[in-house]
């Protein structure tokens, strides 16, 4: 169902947030971060140098997607959807996705990489890193 969603992900549904991609430490070169329009305030007034001032929750369902690019080219998703409450609560109760260009899942579910590297973030972000907002579209 995930895979489904975010393979037709509908732009028009979604806003990038960032104003130019982003390196990134994920499988792909660079990145392009896109969040359902009702949420873009919220996930901009995420402030990664800052964690603690975040005030912000997602709600069950909502489905955060990176586009990677490799040499400039599409190569693949990755994707964060908040799951049902005690999922994994030790991490926001999000689910995490490697997803290929074909669908094929390369790794999902409670992924300790992406644990690591959000965790950051904690409970006041609800686990969602944000980007400055130096890097944000307008």
């Amino acid at each position: 169902m995930i895979v489904e969603k975010v393979m037709a992900f509908d732009q028009g549904d979604y806003t990038k947030v960032n104003l130019d991609p982003l390196t990134t430490e994920h499988a792909a070169d660079e990145v392009d971060i896109w969040v359902p329009n009702a949420l873009v305030a919220d996930y901009k007034s995420i402030d990664p140098a800052d964690y603690s001032a975040a005030n912000v929750s997602f709600a069950q369902g909502t489905l955060l997607i990176k586009q990677h690019f490799a040499a400039g080219s599409p190569d693949g998703w990755t994707a964060m959807w908040k799951a049902a409450a005690g999922y994994n609560a030790e991490a926001g109760d999000w689910w995490w996705g490697r997803i290929a260009t074909d669908g094929t899942i390369v790794v999902s579910g409670v992924v300790d990489s992406c644990i690591g590297c959000h965790s950051p973030a904690g409970e006041n972000a609800d686990w969602v890193r944000g980007i400055p907002a130096s890097e944000q579209a307008p």
